[in-house]
């Protein structure tokens, strides 16, 4: 072989053993994200549930973007409004939810038409439209008041969903120990009394995953909306002639007097009865005195 070729020999090699270190470098990250990709489904899969572990939608004008890097968020926001017409703004705001894909979760009007009206709305938003929905409803009136909050439960959900692993291999391994290992009738019961443990944490730790998914998944919107009621400004009167201050004065006179003899007739009418049964016998008694009296100075002493 002659000496010119042996450095172009050892290059060769050289690009050889570095392309093979690439290819094995692009399988290892491949095995990796494929193993995190079965820990995320084991939870669901060790108990045929739903995979709790989804993947984060993607948000188009959504909430910040650090939701998306894997993170779990809790969105919620209150939005305070007045309206002109409070029955249009309601049928608005449902027609808004419907296109965000949401739902109205509780509502609550109260008023009567014509008068002040207010009403609230609790709505559940897919986070992709959370923002998007926001600036929406701003649109509906004049904006009172606007508060928004959020929540990071990212460590909470890792840990439920490690914790959730292990306490089911750790259900799995007592119920291989039931079927195979033990015949005893106390290490029986002893053991079915540990597998029901174990399967109350594993269905409360279910339970909060998903609760956390539901609240990460789906944003939490209130909104309060209050008619405006026209305000009408107070009729000013004119203030009247000298004329028509004689003849509102006659007349209330007139009234006045039509008062005072129509109570002193109904006073007599009243006073007629107790006339009867109480002047009566003093009249009687009277008269009897008198006559007595004129007897006495007839007759001669």
């Amino acid at each position: 072989m002659p000496a010119s070729w042996k450095p172009g020999l050892f290059c060769a090699l050289a690009l050889c053993l570095s392309g093979c270190g690439e290819e094995r470098s692009d399988e290892m990250v491949g095995d990796s994200a494929a193993g995190n990709a079965e820990f995320a489904q084991a939870p669901a899969a060790a108990n045929n549930a739903p995979v709790l572990a989804q993947a984060e939608p993607k948000l188009a004008g959504g909430p910040p973007k650090n939701a998306m890097a894997g993170r779990r968020i809790i969105f919620r926001s209150h939005i305070e409004l007045r309206v002109e017409n409070l029955g249009a703004s309601s049928d608005h705001l449902a027609k808004l939810v419907e296109q965000q894909s949401g739902y109205i979760s509780k509502s609550n009007v109260a008023g009567t038409t014509g008068n002040s009206r207010s009403g609230t709305w609790t709505l559940r938003i897919p986070v992709g439209g959370y923002l998007k929905l926001i600036d929406s409803l701003k649109e509906l009136g004049e904006l009172v008041r606007q508060s928004s909050e959020s929540q990071e439960v990212t460590a909470e959900f890792t840990d439920l969903q490690s914790r959730l692993v292990n306490k089911q291999k750790e259900e799995q391994r007592l119920l291989s120990h039931l079927d195979e290992s033990t015949k005893n009738l106390e290490d029986i019961i002893r053991i079915e009394q540990e597998i029901t443990r174990v399967r109350g944490e594993v269905e409360l730790v279910q339970g909060r995953l998903r609760v956390l998914s539901d609240l990460t998944s789906l944003a939490t919107i209130t909104v309060t909306m209050s008619q405006v009621v026209a305000f009408e400004s107070p009729v000013v009167l004119e203030a009247p002639t000298f004329v028509e201050q004689i003849s509102s004065t006659w007349s209330g006179s007139l009234a006045e007097l039509t008062r005072c003899g129509q109570e002193l007739f109904l006073w007599i009418v009243g006073f007629g009865p107790w006339f009867v049964v109480c002047g009566l016998p003093l009249w009687l008694g009277y008269s009897l005195i008198r006559r007595r009296q004129r007897r006495l100075q007839v007759t001669p002493s």
